[in-house]
């Protein structure tokens, strides 16, 4: 570490405030506490340094490092080092700060450089600094006198280089001192120790967390399914039902859970099986009814059979006939079974709140009882309003307007039975 130049500081200089902050200490109980040191780079006249409230020019500011304390006389030390500074100054005025307990921290003594000011250099590769030691006596506000040691500023880095050796001391392992086994009384080759390369394993203790595995029981654990459940890679063996041409229907049990893998595809190949014979009765060619599926199929022979008896809608109100018309996607189909499908698309003039006869049916498509139908007002907005509509026993379909009178669109569904 490199030593800073010698300074010569003047003896500090209480200022007003450092005056003001012991006459309070006189009378409390509180604690003057030095607070820290802080360092400008502007030489200020001695003049004016009992009237300074603060200083210009601060360069940098030092904790206090070390406070001790005998009667009257208290001993305080601060370091300035230069690790975190950017910037090189010349040292020409030292502050120091105290305080009454927690209260606010005032510039209580000011010292000068007196002759060519100290250079603390810019951080670098050599690490430099300047330590202040001030003594301080108490007797009242007026006879209070504060010394700085001037051999201090100079003798940083021997404190710092003694405190690294010592460190350095402590952290030697190589036996520094050179001290024998005889001198500790230590029998020559007592601690001698040769670890063996190898252990057995009949020496090593085991526990409900640590334990040996076989090879066997790798293996046995190589071979079962992964915790993951994913079967993408796993090979099953299992006797398979499934064949190319079925010449019957299988039962399946069925499949129930913690199944064993074995019967679970033991199970899917017969129901492969069966799809087979399935499609294999039905036959591979598109069937050329409905949509070419069998449901499409069944549903287009059932309203086919439907359309036997039909009977299209014979429109009666107590309007004008010229005022309602019966659109074309209306239809009215009875299958075999008896079930009726109804669809009614009428535009009609009808008057608000009054129930109006909108169709009627033959009696081969009535109901033996009143039946709700589905209806709906269509506006033109596009919206649908539900409104009540009613398919009686006497082939008479009515619906009710809940709006003002005029002509409107309306859709009515129903399917029933006869």
């Amino acid at each position: 570490m490199e030593k800073c130049k010698m300074a010569n500081f003047s003896k500090l200089c209480i200022t007003d405030a450092g005056k003001r902050l012991l006459n309070q200490k006189l009378n409390t109980e509180e604690e003057l506490l030095f607070t820290e040191m802080v360092m400008s780079e502007r030489k200020y006249d001695m003049a004016v340094l009992e009237e300074l409230t603060g200083l210009e020019g601060i360069r940098q500011r030092a904790d206090i490092r070390k406070e001790t304390r005998s009667e009257d006389i208290i001993m305080v030390n601060a370091v300035f080092l230069n690790s975190g500074l950017e910037e090189g100054y010349f040292a020409n005025t030292l502050g120091l700060y105290a305080s009454l307990g927690k209260g606010e921290p005032v510039l209580f003594a000011v010292a000068v450089e007196q002759a060519a000011a100290a250079y603390m250099p810019a951080k670098s590769q050599t690490l430099s600094g300047m330590e202040f030691k001030l003594k301080i006596t108490l007797e009242n506000a007026d006879q209070v006198t504060i010394r700085v040691d001037q051999s201090a500023m100079a003798t940083v880095g021997d404190v710092l280089e003694l405190e690294n050796r010592m460190a350095n001391h402590l952290a030697d392992l190589d036996n520094p001192h050179r001290v024998s086994p005889a001198q500790l009384g230590i029998e020559e080759g007592a601690n001698h120790y040769i670890h063996p390369n190898t252990h057995s394993a009949a020496m090593i203790d085991q526990d409900a967390g640590h334990r040996f595995v076989t090879d066997a029981q790798m293996q046995t654990w190589n071979e079962k399914q992964s915790g993951t459940g994913d079967l993408k890679d796993n090979i099953v063996t299992f006797d398979s039902e499934d064949m190319a041409n079925p010449e019957g229907w299988s039962d399946v049990a069925l499949i129930s859970t913690k199944e064993k893998m074995s019967s679970l595809t033991w199970k899917l190949s017969l129901i492969a099986k069966n799809l087979r014979y399935l499609w294999k009765l039905i036959g591979n060619t598109q069937l050329s009814i409905g949509d070419g599926t069998i449901a499409g199929a069944i549903n287009a022979l059932n309203m086919d059979l439907g359309k036997i008896g039909e009977k299209m809608f014979t429109i009666v109100t107590s309007k004008p006939s010229s005022k309602y018309t019966v659109y074309e996607d209306s239809y009215l189909y009875r299958n075999s079974f008896g079930m009726v499908n109804l669809l009614l698309h009428v535009t009609a003039t009808t008057v608000q709140n009054t129930w109006h006869n909108i169709a009627f049916t033959t009696g081969d498509f009535s109901p033996e009882n009143t039946r709700v139908l589905s209806a709906f007002l269509a506006h033109n907005d596009g919206t649908m309003e539900p409104i009540n509509s009613y398919m009686f026993s006497d082939g008479n379909i009515k619906v009710f307007n809940p709006q003002i009178t005029g002509q409107y669109n309306f859709w009515i569904y129903g399917t029933y039975f006869v």
